[in-house]
């Protein structure tokens, strides 16, 4: 069974894996240049400022490909949205990893 037969959509599909990379390479960069210099809650809302903005930014990507494209979108769109996931998850693991770093480190 082919998931998708259009190379167009196998365009979009690389572009929005490259840039889902891009933008957690983004935000991973922007949370370790602040983590240092910022308490939690900044941190926290720093976060969420990130979470909102790649939210926002999905869904336009999702809209201008189903808008000009409009070939195979729900193919598409589940493909995209388990992209999206797999990138939060990365992006969860990540900042708990920073949150315990931070926690131990104000322990010492």
């Amino acid at each position: 069974m082919k998931i998708f037969t259009d190379i167009q959509a196998w365009y979009w599909l690389t572009g929005i894996f490259l840039f889902f990379a891009a933008y957690t390479s983004t935000s991973i960069f922007i949370v370790r240049k602040k983590k240092n210099t910022s308490n939690p809650r900044q941190l926290l809302s720093l976060y969420m400022l990130l979470k909102i903005v790649k939210i926002f930014l999905f869904i336009a990507f999702l809209a201008v490909y189903i808008f000009t494209v409009q070939v195979e979108t729900k193919r598409f769109i589940l493909v995209s949205g388990v992209l999206y996931g797999l990138f939060l998850i990365i992006d969860t693991l990540y900042l708990t990893l920073v949150e315990k770093r931070l926690k131990k480190n104000e322990k010492k």
